[in-house]
């Protein structure tokens, strides 16, 4: 059994012939037999300015490290951590899916390889062989395989990743989960929240939550229970405006 998590790690808004134009501006460059233009110009230095504060934030990151070559302006600005969180802001476009069967490790599938991809597909920047549960705006939640399976989240572009604390709760193998992080250009902190669902060992046919915060750093157990007769399908989570949606057997929603 093999699935696809969705991945839209590199938001961006496409900008139709922005790489044609800055392509052209390389180029010009490359040819220093030919005084195309004149760089003192104000129309030169307005025109380079509107491209690296109105385009380059919307291109996806292989683009952007090929044009780090245009300038040393353009090199220092696009390697600013601003920069980098301004253009995951505004970068929305999909890159691609990653993959995993029960057994492989994690693979990335790239809608566009010349412009998308991640250095590590693999994710053997963590310390141990993981499993992916869940995904959300370019973050991933991974399991380790090892000891009490403890939980991974990081991003796969940048290959930072944090180790969470050991849950109180028993998950179980396969856990119904899902991660929540809605990136904002005002935020410049990565801040994610983790929901676990899981049977309760109270209440017959209840599932209870476990959840856990950036901020807070240490797993709480939420007031709610969930009374159905249904198993909650583990990956199937998505978190949709403040409501966190998990399938049931029989492919019908629940929401909490």
């Amino acid at each position: 059994m093999s699935y696809l998590s969705f991945l839209s790690f590199e938001y961006l808004i496409a900008f139709e012939g922005v790489e044609d134009l800055i392509e052209g501006i390389m180029d010009r460059g490359r040819r220093a037999n030919q005084v195309l233009v004149n760089k003192n110009s104000k129309i030169y230095m307005d025109l380079k300015d509107i491209v690296r504060d109105h385009a380059l934030p919307y291109l996806p990151a292989k683009s952007l490290f090929r044009f780090t070559g245009v300038c040393r302006d353009w090199k220092l600005d696009i390697l600013t951590p601003f920069f980098a969180h301004k253009q995951s802001n505004c970068f929305s476009d999909i890159s691609g899916f990653f993959y995993q069967s029960r057994a492989d490790p994690p693979s990335f599938i790239s809608l566009d390889r010349n412009a998308y991809g991640v250095p590590d597909p693999c994710l053997k920047f963590l310390p141990e062989p993981v499993d992916i549960r869940t995904s959300s705006n370019g973050l991933l939640c991974c399991q380790g395989r090892d000891g009490y399976k403890a939980y991974y989240i990081c991003n796969p572009v940048t290959k930072k990743w944090k180790k969470l604390p050991k849950a109180n709760a028993d998950h179980g193998s396969d856990p119904a989960i899902v991660l929540i992080f809605e990136p904002s250009l005002l935020n410049l902190v990565a801040e994610y929240k983790l929901v676990c669902a899981f049977p309760s060992v109270d209440f017959d046919n209840g599932y209870e939550f476990e959840i856990i915060s950036s901020k807070e750093g240490s797993w709480r157990v939420s007031g709610e229970i969930y009374f159905g007769n249904k198993t909650l399908v583990p990956r199937s989570g998505v978190h949709v405006n403040d409501i966190v949606l998990l399938a049931g057997n029989g492919f019908s929603d629940s929401c909490f």
